[in-house]
């Protein structure tokens, strides 16, 4: 993401971007009306969006950590996630996420 590491903070429940001098450039989401419940993985899209799996879905935000949406409900259904892990996005724009407990891949587009 701009050239800087973006790290999961499970247990704190956020999202920190470090620069490429280990410095802490930004961290996400700002404030408490917003929280990432247990982020597991996160992606970046070659818009600059940034992906991150959460307990029960996917938040999307802008490069700059403000939100944008969440998607995918908690489920074993087509669309639903149980315990999302990893979360990738091809060069077609696809979004893949490693559904844990549904034991299975999802595409969204």
């Amino acid at each position: 993401h701009n050239g800087n590491l973006l790290v999961t903070t499970s247990n704190n429940h956020f999202i920190q971007e470090f620069g490429a001098d280990d410095t802490l450039v930004n961290a996400f989401p700002n404030g408490r009306a917003l929280s990432l419940p247990l982020p597991s993985g996160v992606c970046v899209d070659g818009a600059d969006n940034i992906f991150v799996s959460v307990e029960r879905g996917i938040q999307q935000f802008r490069s700059n950590g403000t939100f944008v949406r969440v998607f995918g409900s908690h489920g074993g259904g087509p669309a639903q996630l149980d315990s999302p892990q990893g979360v990738c996005v091809s060069t077609d724009g696809a979004l893949y996420v490693a559904d844990y407990h549904n034991n299975r891949i999802q595409e969204f587009r």
